[in-house]
């Protein structure tokens, strides 16, 4: 069977550091992936319609190397890594975050209150929840979510990808998470600078160990800070499979290499209708 087909399974967790998870060499377990070049059709701009459940996109049954080779914004220099940008754009990009997460934060502050008030009306637990994510060149975070699941989701001690109609999520965490109001305290870990308003979606650590496997160039989506809301996030469908973090890898490794302020702004500003229609991947 094609691994990128498959469901990623909800299997015991391996042992991995606490503070860190080491960067191997994106080209070192698929050598062919040094040969990748851009399709002949290939430009800056990207895909318009996102991929269709049951359908295989336009890699068909190719492996993990092939999907990667069809990246939109895959640019083989640098040894077939893929390209990131400079201090002076950081530094842009920082007072971009710093500036919009406080707006936001202005303007969802009654949101989170409600939230807030109808997660704590709902039972016993903490209103928000806390779960270690891979940021920045694999230093482990803590995220803020509010909890949107029961108590005892993962008691067993075996971490699963959540999926659509969850037994774990409670009636108000369906609501929150439809509407992706269970997010907004993120706007803290931006402040803090371990996340970025806009960038690839921070993954946990035992599934990012288990997606670099599969998955050749998937280190790469840590050379920039995880977002909010990324590029992914509003050009592809909710999906739980390895199938489906291979094409959202696609699209994280386009805005990795063609970051900017107005591509930010234009994600942003397109992360407003897939919030209102629940739609999107997470």
């Amino acid at each position: 069977m094609n691994p990128a087909s498959q469901a990623l399974p909800c299997t015991q967790p391996s042992s991995l550091a606490s503070h860190h998870v080491p960067l191997r060499d994106p080209l070192a377990a698929e050598p062919a992936a040094s040969d990748l070049q851009p399709p002949a059709h290939h430009s800056p701009g990207v895909p318009r319609k996102p991929f269709r459940r049951g359908r295989r996109g336009p890699a068909g049954n190719a492996t993990p190397a092939a999907v990667i080779a069809t990246t939109p914004g895959f640019e083989p220099g640098d040894n077939g890594r893929v390209v990131t940008h400079g201090r002076l754009r950081a530094f842009a990009k920082r007072a971009y975050d710093i500036v919009a997460a406080l707006a936001l934060l202005a303007l969802a502050w009654p949101v989170m209150l409600l939230a807030a008030l109808l997660v704590a009306s709902e039972g016993a637990g903490p209103v928000f929840y806390r779960q270690d994510r891979v940021g920045l060149h694999g230093r482990i975070f803590s995220l803020v979510k509010f909890r949107s699941m029961r108590t005892d989701a993962e008691s067993d001690g075996i971490p699963c990808w959540a999926s659509h109609g969850d037994p774990r999520v409670t009636r108000v965490g369906r609501v929150l998470r439809t509407l992706r109001i269970d997010e907004l305290p993120q706007l803290w870990n931006v402040l803090r600078g371990e996340m970025s308003l806009v960038g690839p979606r921070p993954e946990r650590p035992y599934f990012v160990a288990r997606l670099a496997l599969e998955l050749p160039q998937y280190d790469s989506r840590h050379r920039v800070k995880p977002g909010l809301t990324g590029w992914a996030q509003v050009s592809y469908r909710y999906g739980d499979s390895i199938e489906d973090a291979a094409q959202k890898l696609r699209y994280d490794l386009h805005y990795v290499s063609h970051q900017s302020l107005c591509f930010d702004s234009r994600i942003l500003f397109s992360t407003v209708p897939v919030v209102l229609r629940g739609t999107g991947a997470r």
